[in-house]
């Protein structure tokens, strides 16, 4: 009797134990990150809490590029073999109290490498070496998509009562990494009567129709709330004209399901053109969850309609003219060109351009591409690392370029009669041979089947290598092969060639070749002759 009374009081102390904590989700699965994409180094404070995040990107989780449930987008920079290496992350988290939760958990979704920072220390690394990383370090490994998440522990004593920062890099495990994901849930074990978290709208998206260019005239869009809410009323909400002088009427608001997590909000008597978003407003919405929390803020980076009034008029690009320099004759490096369309549109990136050569060798590569104003017609191109002369342009892909107007339309022609940039070189001496001498050994005379000769060139040089030289006999039966060539020091100027396999006696000389050579100095300009007035070694018997 004794022995079950003491069983039921144990399980009656650990039944009112489990029964005053409760596992909150302080972070959900899809919440709203500030992000940077654009593939530079964000600067050694941005894990700070106090750090100036406000030109950051704002967007939802699951982020990434190369997967199919990415809620966000992430920019690769355009080239997919020469993509961003890292994208950084930040989210303020508020807690009231950490020291009265039990435990705190992260379950972290990533592909490739991660490191995880808790208000700007280092709490957690995955898939990355040792040492402190750079916006081009590479991961060690791949992920899975960002598929299964990863859980770890983060002791309480790292949060600050109030405001935290988590700040999170992604890392590719190389710049041809077929994809990248990240998404992040924080939990806490606590007490029951602990949850003051506020909830939180997690998307508001897209559900009738589903696509984004519609001709209908009511709307339905499906708001997900981060746990389950009460008080939400058609007045909540307010519908915001992105673009264009799109309109309609709130009607309805219908939750789906029991969880009261999920609404369905009906939008009616819709005109158009233009782009409409349903937003959550800032304040005086009296939602509350289950705990009374009232949530906090609005939600105004929901997906959008684009209402569309019969516009089926793809766009075009009306010029592509010189900006920077304004001259057509020019010996600049790096210059700029202004793509103007004839109306809005979406979608420019690098990738939707080619550099034309229209004469001669000049070449360049296509920078970056940015948007001058916010009219969206008008775009900047900036070509730098010119090389070699002649008449360069800037022509707009006939196909494959995404481009779309605020409607949806597509552009469905290229533009290839835009203003040229004539790119003239100020260094137009071609370099030529300065020397062939003797270098190992350094005597005229010698026995010996390898020699060394060094070459000096007039200026710096590229694409020197062993065919451009032949071996001269310049008298008896000596013989020998070229074997390999080697620069002396960073200057560009100096080549060592060796000489191995020397057979039989005689004069040997080396020389370099008229033509065909592919030698040209840093301007591009080729070499114009050959050199055969070097040293020579005389090979006598060798023993």
């Amino acid at each position: 009797m004794k022995k079950f009374t003491l069983l039921l009081l144990c399980s009656l102390v650990a039944t009112a134990i489990t029964a005053q904590v409760s596992l909150q989700t302080l972070v959900p699965f899809g919440s709203s990150w500030k992000y940077t994409d654009n593939g530079t180094d964000p600067g050694a404070t941005w894990k700070a809490l106090a750090f100036d995040d406000g030109l950051w990107k704002t967007g939802n989780g699951k982020f990434g590029h190369g997967i199919s449930d990415a809620a966000t987008v992430i920019s690769y920079g355009g080239n997919a073999t020469q993509k961003y290496i890292t994208t950084y992350f930040r989210k303020v988290v508020n807690i009231t109290n950490p020291a009265a939760f039990t435990s705190f958990n992260i379950n972290l979704k990533r592909d490739d490498g991660v490191v995880v920072y808790v208000n700007g220390t280092e709490y957690y690394r995955g898939k990355m070496a040792a040492g402190t990383p750079t916006y081009t370090t590479l991961a060690t490994g791949s992920g899975d998509r960002g598929v299964t998440p990863v859980t770890f522990p983060v002791s309480k004593t790292k949060f600050l009562n109030g405001a935290n920062i988590i700040s999170v890099e992604i890392h590719l495990q190389s710049s041809s990494s077929p994809e990248m994901a990240f998404d992040i849930e924080l939990t806490g074990t606590g007490p029951a009567q602990t949850d003051i978290t506020a909830p939180t709208v997690q998307s508001i998206n897209r559900l009738t129709p589903s696509t984004a260019n519609t001709t209908a005239s009511t709307l339905i869009w499906r708001v997900n709330f981060s746990e389950a809410v009460t008080g939400v009323d058609a007045g909540d909400f307010a519908l915001t004209t992105v673009n264009g002088s799109a309109s309609g009427s709130i009607a309805s608001i219908a939750p789906s399901g029991s969880s009261q997590t999920t609404y369905d909000v009906t939008v009616n008597s819709v005109a158009g053109p233009g782009e409409l978003r349903l937003d959550l407003k800032n304040t005086g919405t009296a939602i509350i969850d289950a705990s009374s929390n009232p949530i906090a803020t609005g939600f105004t980076t929901g997906q959008t309609y684009i209402k569309d009034a019969g516009d089926v008029t793809p766009p075009t690009v009306s010029s592509i003219n010189r900006l920077t320099p304004s001259t057509a004759t020019t010996n600049a490096t790096t210059v700029t060109w202004r793509m103007t369309f004839d109306e809005q549109v979406n979608g420019v990136t690098l990738g939707d351009v080619t550099l034309t050569t229209v004469s001669g060798s000049v070449a360049g590569t296509v920078l970056s591409v940015t948007p001058f104003g916010s009219g969206g017609t008008v775009y900047d191109f900036a070509i730098n690392a010119i090389t070699g002369t002649g008449v360069l342009r800037l022509d707009l892909k006939n196909s494959g370029t995404g481009i779309t107007d605020v409607t949806g339309n597509p552009i469905t022609t290229g533009f290839a009669t835009g203003e040229t940039y004539t790119i003239t070189n100020s260094d137009a001496t071609a370099p030529t041979v300065s020397s062939i001498n003797r270098f190992n050994p350094a005597t005229e005379t010698a026995a010996t089947t390898t020699v060394v000769w060094r070459a000096i060139f007039s200026e710096a040089v590229n694409n020197v290598d062993v065919s451009d030289v032949v071996l001269t006999t310049v008298s008896g039966n000596a013989a020998g092969t070229v074997a390999s060539i080697a620069p002396s020091g960073t200057a560009g100027t100096t080549y060592d060639f060796t000489i191995n396999s020397i057979t039989g006696t005689g004069t040997l000389r080396l020389d370099l070749k008229n033509s065909g050579t592919g030698i040209t100095d840093v301007a591009g300009n080729p070499i114009a002759t050959g050199f055969t007035t070097g040293q020579t070694y005389i090979i006598s018997s060798i023993t």
